[in-house]
């Protein structure tokens, strides 16, 4: 079965990246390893095929770099949002059903992971699709890109698009995350194809990215530009063309 981190986490891990683009990652973790699936772990995925749980490497600033006041700023940053449960770190635990008191982890466990190159963090199943903003910087703090990315991943996690494995739709993240799986995969699958072959891929390429870029850009610099709703329509009629009415049904249909 296929897994994914649940979008609330997605969402959070980004925000994280984009505030502390320096950040090691050499502790991070998601999905379970072996050891995780013998037993009942939120790192395993549920029925959904979500991962409510993500290790996040405590050197937030580059290794071997203080990490301290970040880590706990992240504490209260996860406690402020709807969708967290609870977080593990330093051998203490605290629990949204417990006032996010801390107390110690598994005490009477001589062998528990005391979590101290990492903190785990933990969110509600309920709430794992959540679209409430992670507060993890005042927008002061970001620079352009920063506050772009944070934008963008809320696009991603927001919407949905139509399931190209069957039926239903799917995140927009999911599915991009599958068309990346397939690039990797045709890159290794074509890297021992000899120089006529390869000479021709890049040239399909070329041709596809040349077809789709021009009218998707068009289209956004086309809803940038426009003052209201009916200029945007008018704007992206120019823009569509021939393609102006399937694309209609296909936004009312739901996307």
């Amino acid at each position: 079965m296929g897994w994914r981190l649940n979008p609330a986490l997605t969402a959070f891990r980004v925000a994280v990246d984009a505030r502390y683009p320096h950040r090691d990652t050499k502790s991070d973790g998601t999905i379970g390893d072996k050891a995780h699936q013998t037993r009942k772990s939120d790192h395993n995925p549920d029925k959904d095929g979500s991962v409510d749980a993500w290790d996040m490497d405590v050197e937030l600033n580059g290794r071997g770099k203080p990490y301290a006041e970040d880590v706990e700023h992240l504490k209260r940053v996860f406690q402020a949002h709807e969708a967290s449960r609870y977080w593990i770190h330093d051998d203490q635990i605290a629990e949204r059903a417990n006032d996010w008191r801390r107390r110690p982890y598994k005490p009477d466990d001589p062998d528990r992971n005391k979590h101290i190159k990492h903190v785990h963090w933990n969110t509600r199943q309920s709430m794992e699709r959540s679209k409430a903003l992670w507060r993890v910087g005042d927008d002061e703090d970001l620079d352009t890109e920063q506050a772009k990315l944070l934008l963008d991943v809320q696009f991603l996690l927001c919407r949905a698009v139509p399931n190209p494995a069957g039926k239903g739709r799917v995140p927009l993240h999911v599915w991009a995350g599958w068309l990346t799986g397939a690039v990797k995969s045709l890159a290794i699958a074509t890297a021992g194809a000899d120089e006529a072959t390869k000479a021709q891929l890049r040239r399909d390429l070329d041709d596809l990215d040349a077809q789709v870029r021009p009218s998707s850009d068009d289209a956004i610099e086309a809803v940038r530009a426009a003052d209201d709703l009916e200029d945007i329509v008018r704007r992206l009629r120019e823009v569509l063309g021939d393609q102006t009415t399937a694309v209609g049904t296909h936004l009312l249909n739901g996307f």
